[in-house]
């Protein structure tokens, strides 16, 4: 809809100018982003001028392919006599679709056209301490590629809350955001570039002022939420999907890490992070109190922070538990407690 209104990319039919209609007003404009953008942020929980769906009447003919509301769009058909079974058709254009990609039946398949590349979030990763505030900047090496995003940011409410959001890159605001979600710990964010975008000096994105209410690591603060808007990065007519790479303090040297397990004690199952330089072959080893080895994972880890997952049912012993980390010619060593 932005590249329509600007005129880099019109859209191709008169449905899908119906679609990019919000506000139901006879035309495309500005207003009608910000409409959509309510509606996406949860602002809206509908549009307060327009239905979900509108129903055209397939024999219609749109004098002006490149202008639909030219005249009123029939969206009723009158039956005076019904004597026998009727054919009536519809189509049906589901306001804000304007690429075709509703899903509207079983039948249906998502045909978003994905992109190979990723959006990451490059967030530092660091230990928080209880009671502290501190400002988690999201920035992104790809930030230049993409016309707009829009996800949602989760934080953990059990570990820290949400003080206040910082716009940093250029036509970014709170107008992008769900304010009313903040104290729910819930970052609903949309943004999109206008032709008169500006690459800034850095790639930073937006930052999070927090306050830690427990003991934590960046990357057990925060998630991109999955049960709440798509995240979606958008390059040029492609869908990309958005991840978090948490990434080492760039004012000190990165170093192989080894985080302690969450959660600890444990009973069921526990989370083992460890943080690394560079992509590089892996063992991590499980040893009983007396040193005996009673579990060992080998893979490849990639740069930045790696999780291993522990379950209760892979181990016949509990208590205290030490867990190793080798990669190359370095070993760290920490303990845990299973309680079985």
């Amino acid at each position: 809809i932005q590249r329509h209104i600007i005129g880099t990319d019109k859209l191709d039919s008169p449905y899908k100018m119906i679609a990019a209609d919000i506000n139901r007003s006879g035309d495309i404009t500005s207003v009608d982003l910000l409409e959509l953008r309510k509606l996406i942020l949860g602002l809206y929980t509908e549009l307060p001028d327009n239905t979900s769906w509108r129903m055209v009447n397939s024999d219609f003919i749109f004098v002006d392919q490149l202008n639909p509301f030219v005249y009123n769009i029939p969206e009723e058909y009158e039956i005076f006599n019904f004597t026998e079974s009727m054919d009536i058709d519809f189509v049906g254009v589901k306001v804000g679709d304007v690429n075709n990609s509703v899903v509207a039946n079983l039948a249906d398949a998502n045909i978003d056209a994905r992109s190979a590349r990723n959006f990451s979030y490059n967030v530092i990763e660091s230990k928080h301490e209880k009671g502290s505030i501190v400002n988690l900047t999201f920035s992104s090496d790809e930030l230049s590629d993409v016309s707009g995003l829009q996800n949602t940011i989760k934080v953990n409410e059990e570990l820290a809350e949400i003080v206040s959001f910082n716009a940093e890159v250029s036509e970014m605001s709170t107008a992008n955001i769900n304010n009313e979600k903040l104290h729910e710990g819930i970052l609903n964010m949309s943004w999109f570039k206008s032709d008169s975008w500006e690459e800034s000096e850095n790639n930073n994105v937006f930052t999070l002022v927090l306050k830690i209410k427990a003991d934590a690591y960046t990357s057990d603060v925060i998630s991109i939420g999955e049960n709440h808007i798509s995240a979606e990065a958008y390059f040029d007519n492609q869908v990309g999907d958005i991840d978090l790479e948490f990434r080492s303090d760039l004012q000190t040297k990165e170093v192989l890490s080894l985080y302690q397990n969450v959660p600890n004690p444990w009973s069921e199952s526990t989370e083992i992070k460890f943080y690394m330089p560079a992509d590089e072959d892996v063992v991590v080893n499980i040893y009983d109190i007396n040193g005996k080895l009673i579990f060992q994972q080998q893979s490849t880890a990639k740069h930045g922070v790696n999780r291993i997952v522990l379950n209760e049912a892979d181990f016949n012993t509990g208590g205290i538990l030490y867990y190793e980390l080798i990669s190359g010619s370095s070993r760290l060593i920490n303990k845990m407690l299973l309680i079985k």
